[in-house]
C-alpha cells in the first residue's frame, strides 16, 4: 500500500473510519482510508448482458446465465447511453435480415 498524495511506503495506522482503516502518511502527513479495487467488467460483458435483456431475458436470468448480480446489470441499463441501445437494435435487424 502506498500514499496516494505523495507515492510513500512509510505509512502509520491511524485509526478506523466505519469499520475501515485509515492510515497516516509519515512523508506527507495526509490521511487516508485504506481502499479496495473493484470489481470491474468488460465492455463486451456490459453489452452481451444489455443485449441479453433487449431480446427479453429478465435481469435475474440474466444473472443465473452470467453469475452477475441483477442489480449491477439493472445499474448498467439505468447508464446505458442512447447511442448503445440505437448500435443494439440496429444489430438486431442486421441479423433479422440474414436470417430471412
Amino acid at each position: 500500500m502506498e500514499c496516494p498524495n505523495c507515492g510513500s511506503h512509510q505509512l502509520q495506522r491511524n485509526g478506523y473510519r466505519s469499520q475501515i482503516q485509515c492510515y497516516k502518511c509519515k512523508d506527507c502527513g495526509r490521511q487516508f482510508l485504506e481502499t479496495y479495487k473493484q470489481m470491474r467488467y468488460s465492455e463486451e460483458v456490459k453489452h452481451f448482458c444489455i443485449r441479453m435483456y433487449f431480446q427479453g431475458m429478465s435481469a435475474r436470468s440474466i444473472e443465473q446465465v452470467t453469475n452477475i448480480h441483477h442489480t449491477t446489470i439493472l445499474s448498467w441499463l439505468r447508464e446505458t447511453d442512447v447511442d448503445v441501445l440505437e448500435l443494439l437494435c440496429a444489430e438486431q435487424h442486421s441479423i433479422e435480415k440474414l436470417e430471412l
